[in-house]
């Protein structure tokens, strides 16, 4: 009975993310400002996803939450938006991208194997999802032009991008695989330096993108 209802949850996170989705496309304001296309819905589904297991592991952290409760949330809320958006990235060729596929096969197999046995690393992974929301913040800025309008929000939020990505990705996911060596967890091993690896990938690529734009937006001479 619990891996069904376990099951059922999942599919109605699913259902719930796409369900966003859509609605997300019909809202006259995106539509009259030309960000209606998948690859701006997308990133507000993610930040609702994003906000929903930073809340998760703020309250497991400061233990306001029964172990049960959350780790049925914990599991259903992330697989779902993991099922969905590998799902839209699949349908959709402008959201297209290979590293996206491995982070979310990557993060599935984490959540799959911690929650049970390692519940308080699981909420501090779950912290890692605050960079996104300064993530989509600033590609939303760039695509639609409002860094030129904003610069001083556009630096200070790219500085939180970098500071946020840095402490609760990069230096988490490293810490864990490093701990995981240690205490001989060999099973989560692979698991946590890919996602550790990754998180390096990325931030390396997000440092290159913020030297590029800084040295667009100094003033000559």
């Amino acid at each position: 009975m619990g891996m069904l209802v376990t099951l059922i949850m999942v599919v109605a996170s699913a259902w719930g993310f796409r369900l966003t989705y859509e609605a997300l496309r019909k809202i006259k304001f995106f539509r009259s400002h030309g960000v209606d296309a998948p690859t701006f819905i997308s990133r507000y589904v993610s930040c609702f996803h994003a906000s929903a297991l930073v809340m998760l592991g703020l309250l497991w952290g400061t233990r306001f939450v029964e172990p049960g409760w959350w780790s049925a949330l914990a599991y259903a809320i992330p697989i779902g938006y993991l099922a969905y958006d590998a799902h839209l990235i699949c349908m959709e060729p402008t959201l297209w991208e290979a590293s996206a596929l491995a982070h979310h096969g990557i993060f599935a197999l984490l959540i799959s194997f911690a929650i049970g046995s390692y519940p308080d690393y699981t909420a501090r992974a779950f912290l890692a999802e605050l960079s996104v929301l300064p993530l989509n913040l600033g590609w939303i800025m760039l695509k639609t032009g409002a860094h030129t309008r904003w610069p001083q929000i556009f630096i200070v939020n790219s500085i939180v991008l970098l500071l946020t990505f840095l402490r609760f990705r990069v230096y988490t996911f490293t810490l864990f695989t490093i701990e995981a060596a240690f205490q001989g967890v060999w099973f989560l091993l692979p698991i946590l330096a890919s996602f550790a690896g990754l998180n390096w990938y990325w931030f390396i690529l997000l440092c290159q993108k913020a030297y590029t734009l800084s040295g667009k937006q100094a003033p000559d001479g």
